[in-house]
């Protein structure tokens, strides 16, 4: 999820500006000499004459365009060089572009940069206080093959050229890939269930192809190929056997299960009436060490009023690492690293969880949730779907106090949200192939469409009613089409910004708005 807000973020940002103006190159170009820009700006287009799409040796990008339909006309920059990210439309001094690629975000740290021209065509990239880049135009071969890798079901794929095994990405795992080639090349497949789930074998254009994960093909003709995955029927999650409330002195700690094989627990510490810690942590459980070695912990220091509101609730620490380790006796004992932690805490089981549940952030002070919730005291998580909700009300009926349908429902919300990484995968790849911005919004809210329908492709009654939901709120059962998303956000940047969007009222009902809450704020759907 990090990867898919950062880049998110940073995609936005080149999108949002590059919707507002931006004179679109030749096919087969990638720099070009500058169109003649506004009367006001002519001496600018005329001391400026690079712009198009740049990269470096290292495949950091950067992105120079003309602006004319903004508060402000002038030339975008936008940079992608590995964890730096930024993009503004920047002022002309002399014969440079220099300026504050974060200067339209006033939460943002300042990014100054300085473009100058370099060479024959090339671009240099000055960070103040920081690193220069040599940049030169990218160049991009018209794809005359097309080759497609996608997924069905929950697994991960890889590619790469020749016939050497590609590597599974761990931390950034893909489930969609974009080849566009020239001319006929060899590559290498690769297909990797993910926990609970097994490979059953690639298809080409529909037809079976190979039952084997790891396939060499030469590409000569542009096809679409898919690796197939089902659950395995005899998997559980292994945290199920250490589930439940454990207790040591005024601690508190509940163990619930997360997806396939993660674990979700909650620690809290009432150091009185009105004051309260609470830590958060999630990592897998090694099930040959009954461990759980996680690096994101956060600290939160709660205080309360006399009715039992929340007074102010400060963030101590978000990425402290530590341990949690379950022994035979039952207990768990919980090791921080941290140099005042002092000796290891040891929590023992005293049962299954039967309070009932709260969120850290109410669901109630975000009006844009509440309109397709309600208040349910006898539901799970305390929320259910408003029956008179356009876009819910067909779930209403669903029993949202039983827990066993609300963990189901809970794990398939979740898997959706990991599911649109592959979004993220077709924008990049799409962008990396020089695609325009509206042919990469049709093909992200086209994905989003079909993520939505796959999710349900087990539960043909769920499936039924997110038709009838689609019917209901857009006149068809598959969703918006691209033409009317972007009728009505104005821009195609627009819409690959809301193809990202989540409804915070489902994610409620299936105890998961605290688990997405800081998506939210990316998103600018709830403030900080």
């Amino acid at each position: 999820m990090k990867r898919i807000v950062c880049i998110l973020m940073a995609m936005c940002i080149v999108f949002t500006l590059a919707a507002c103006g931006a004179k679109q190159a030749g096919a087969n170009e990638t720099t070009t000499q500058a169109s003649e820009a506004p009367a006001q700006a002519e001496q600018a287009a005329a001391e400026w004459t690079r712009q198009g799409y740049f990269t470096d040796e290292n495949e950091n990008m950067l992105t120079v365009m003309w602006m004319e339909e903004v508060d402000e006309p002038g030339w975008y920059v936008g940079v992608m060089a590995g964890e730096l990210a930024g993009g503004c439309v920047l002022p002309q001094e002399g014969c440079t572009l220099h300026g504050d690629l974060n200067g339209w975000d006033e939460s943002a740290e300042p990014l100054i940069v300085t473009v100058s021209e370099e060479g024959e065509d090339g671009l240099l990239l000055t960070i103040d206080g920081g690193e220069s880049y040599h940049f030169t135009p990218m160049q991009i071969e018209e794809a005359s093959i097309v080759v497609t890798i996608n997924t069905e079901g929950w697994g991960n794929i890889a590619y790469a050229e020749g016939d050497q095994a590609p590597e599974l990405d761990p931390e950034y795992p893909s489930q969609s890939a974009y080849i566009g080639l020239a001319e006929p090349a060899t590559h290498t497949f690769i297909a990797q269930p993910q926990a609970g789930n097994l490979f059953v074998k690639w298809t080409k254009n529909g037809e079976d192809f190979s039952k084997e994960p790891q396939i060499t093909l030469l590409l000569d003709e542009s096809a679409e190929y898919i690796a197939v995955f089902e659950e395995d029927p005899d998997w559980q999650n292994p945290v199920m056997n250490f589930t439940g409330v454990y207790e040591c002195d005024r601690a508190r700690a509940n163990v619930e299960c997360s997806g396939y094989d993660e674990a979700w627990i909650s620690i809290e510490w009432a150091s009185s009436a009105s004051e309260m810690t609470n830590w958060v942590i999630s990592g897998r459980l090694d099930t040959d060490t009954r461990s759980i070695t996680y690096d994101g912990c956060s600290k939160t220091n709660f205080v309360y009023d006399n009715s039992g509101e929340v007074v102010s609730d400060d963030s101590e620490y978000e990425d402290i690492p530590g341990v949690i380790t379950f022994n035979d006796d039952g207990s768990f004992t919980w090791h921080q690293d941290l140099p005042e932690s002092g000796e290891d805490t040891v929590f023992e089981w005293v049962g299954i969880q039967q309070d009932l549940f709260s969120y850290e952030h109410d669901p109630r002070e975000n009006p844009e949730a509440m309109k397709d919730i309600v208040e349910n005291a006898d539901a799970v998580y305390g929320f259910s779907p408003n029956p008179e909700s356009t876009r819910l009300g067909v779930y209403a009926e669903y029993d949202w106090t039983d827990p066993e349908f609300v963990a189901e429902a809970q794990d398939e919300r979740r898997a959706y949200h990991e599911s649109m990484s592959t979004m993220m995968d077709i924008l990049y790849e799409m962008r990396a192939e020089g695609a325009s911005i509206e042919e990469m919004a049709r093909a992200v809210s086209t994905e989003r469409n079909r993520l939505r329908l796959e999710a349900y492709k087990e539960d043909p009654e769920g499936l039924e009613k997110l038709k009838q939901s689609n019917l209901d709120t857009y006149g068809h059962e598959d969703g918006p089409t691209p033409d009317e998303l972007y009728e009505k956000y104005g821009s195609w940047a627009l819409v690959i910004q809301k193809a990202f969007g989540t409804n915070m009222g489902m994610d409620a009902c299936c105890g998961l708005y605290d688990e997405y809450y800081q998506l939210y704020i990316e998103l600018g759907y709830v403030d900080e």
